[in-house]
């Protein structure tokens, strides 16, 4: 079997993306495609995790887990997405670095379900917007205290990145941009659900509804419905990306960075680092990345 997990992470999809997949789910349990709530594995796995310690899960164990997931449903692939998969936002920075310990999970996930394919979905996020917003989620009163004087400029996905493909060899990993969301949405939703480009999903356009003032959200789909013929992908990449130019909330789109101590020019190196991670990361191998 396939097992896809969406691990996030934290301040990026906000369950976004398992809310609109189970928008299709008669369509996918068609399909042989699971998608059960996450309410039922996001505090299982982990404790699973922390039992195996490190282990491959036995027959017995895998048998509770399929039972647990999945009942009388026969299925071809298992989705999984909840960001505390990867960890609790309070471990997602801190004086080791930017998500210290995800490699230690991954491999765990994948020992819980040994003999099945498995691949890791991952939106990574610019570092400097990131730790902030983590850090504010799990309500650490002092930031500065909590990184334990680690440079800021540390705080870089390339490690993180280069300790899961070391940690889960013969696993697949899939990376975007969460600023590449809202164009490449579709193609996030068909890659998850592990489908072609050809099918049509609901939920497609769940991210522009957010982002784009009423009139912008009108005038594209009067945009789309009124063109000859389909587009293809990077035409309708750009014609989203004109949109979002145009027509998106700015309360929905710029990002405040409060961090004590990070100057204008810190915070700009550290989008120079974050975009050598990404074109580093996009071509290693054993790594997907989607782009617009």
């Amino acid at each position: 079997m396939d097992i896809a997990l969406h691990l996030g992470v934290h301040c990026t999809d906000d369950e976004r993306l398992l809310r609109a997949l189970l928008k299709n789910r008669s369509r996918l349990t068609e399909d042989g495609i699971a998608l059960p709530a996450s309410r039922t594995y996001r505090q299982m796995l982990p404790k699973l995790v922390r039992s195996l310690r490190g282990s491959p899960a036995g027959g017995d164990v895998q048998e509770m887990v399929r039972d647990a997931l999945l009942g009388e449903t026969r299925a071809e692939r298992l989705i999984l997405s909840h960001e505390n998969l990867a960890c609790f936002p309070g471990n997602a920075a801190g004086p080791n670095g930017l998500y210290p310990y995800l490699h230690q999970r991954v491999a765990s996930y994948a020992n819980i379900f040994p003999g099945d394919d498995c691949t890791f979905f991952l939106a990574l996020k610019n570092p400097a917007v990131l730790v902030p917003e983590v850090l504010s989620r799990a309500v650490v009163s002092d930031r500065e205290a909590h990184l334990g004087g680690i440079d800021p400029l540390d705080l870089s996905w390339g490690p993180v990145i280069k300790r899961m493909l070391e940690a889960v060899p013969d696993a697949r990993l899939v990376l975007w941009c969460n600023e590449d969301t809202p164009i490449i949405w579709p193609e996030l939703l068909h890659a998850v659900a592990g489908l072609d480009g050809t099918a049509s999903l609901e939920g497609e356009d769940d991210i522009l509804t957010m982002l784009l003032s009423e009139e912008g959200l009108g005038a594209l789909r009067t945009h789309l419905a009124e063109a000859e013929g389909p587009f293809t992908q990077a035409e309708r990449h750009d014609i989203t990306a004109s949109f979002l130019e145009r027509y998106a909330r700015p309360e929905e789109m710029e990002a405040a960075i409060d961090m004590p101590g990070w100057s204008a020019a810190l915070v700009a190196e550290m989008a120079e680092i974050y975009d050598e991670d990404v074109a580093e990361a996009a071509d290693l191998p054993g790594v997907s990345f989607l782009l617009p």
